[in-house]
């Protein structure tokens, strides 16, 4: 939309990013640094490398400059809480592939209280829609013949749909509530089983099984699979109050076959 400007750049290459933030109002941070095949220790590394000298890049010169600075953090970085709900005022406990967002969080709110940084934490949780990781994960794997639920499935995810995370950005861009973290989730955290079994009847094809967290180690890597299966079931209350969010789309069940439809209309 208009007054917004991507900015494409190497998360590696500092000087591919840095000098935009002198001419910009605010800054978002929602890079990822991408991983092909398994993901292993050393690759999640690399990629929290790059998350770090991002960050850091863009929160000095947001200081520097004065500038708004939205960093995207993840409801996984909260870690394994099994059915207890997850509110902004739970302590970290990342499983691996979240341990670099929490320790940039760590790091910028005290850059807020000591230094002034203007800093906001998106932290969204499980993201879905017709593109990117879940295209990937979900679709793409599906048309393979090749998904599956981790495990029993009973632990739950907390989804959001990319459009009422785009809006969730927009609103912490306009606001003032510096120094805060905002957890961007629907309202309904589901099991992981009965998010696979809505996905494939939104497809209109068979339900899948299952398999053992062990074997898919084998094939996705240690790291990625112990991430996915903990329980994050959080609640997305402070950023109504706060930031004026409402998702459009309540629940996974709501926002799933608009997303099947776009994906099979490509």
């Amino acid at each position: 939309e208009s007054g917004v400007t991507l900015v494409v750049g190497d998360m590696l290459e500092p000087a591919s990013y840095e000098n935009v933030v002198s001419t910009v109002d605010g800054v978002i941070h929602a890079a990822q640094y991408p991983i092909q095949g398994r993901f292993t220790k050393q690759k999640i590394g690399q990629m929290e490398q790059a998350d770090i000298l991002m960050t850091r890049t863009l929160s000095r010169a947001c200081l520097q400059h004065d500038k708004k600075f939205v960093y995207t953090s993840s409801t996984l970085a909260y870690g394994d809480h099994a059915d207890v709900w997850i509110t902004e005022q739970d302590a970290l406990h990342a499983p691996p592939i979240a341990e670099g967002h929490e320790q940039l969080v760590k790091e910028l709110l005290p850059l807020h209280r000591e230094q002034h940084l203007r800093a906001i934490i998106i932290a969204p949780g499980w993201v879905y829609g017709p593109g990117g990781l879940f295209k990937q994960s979900f679709y793409d794997t599906q048309q393979k013949g090749r998904l599956s639920v981790l495990g029993a499935g009973k632990n739950y995810w907390s989804p959001i749909h990319v459009d009422d995370l785009a809006a969730a950005y927009g609103l912490a861009i306009e606001s003032e509530a510096y120094g805060e973290v905002y957890n961007i989730v629907d309202n309904q955290p589901l099991p992981q089983r009965e998010i696979v079994d809505l996905f494939t009847d939104a497809m209109g094809v068979k339900r899948v099984g299952s398999m053992p967290p062990w074997f898919l180690k084998i094939l996705l890597g240690g790291p990625l699979v112990d991430s996915l299966v903990i329980s994050f079931r959080v609640k997305n209350e402070k950023a109504k109050q706060a930031l004026g969010w409402h998702p459009r789309y309540d629940t996974f069940k709501e926002g799933i076959p608009t997303v099947v439809k776009e994906l099979k209309a490509r």
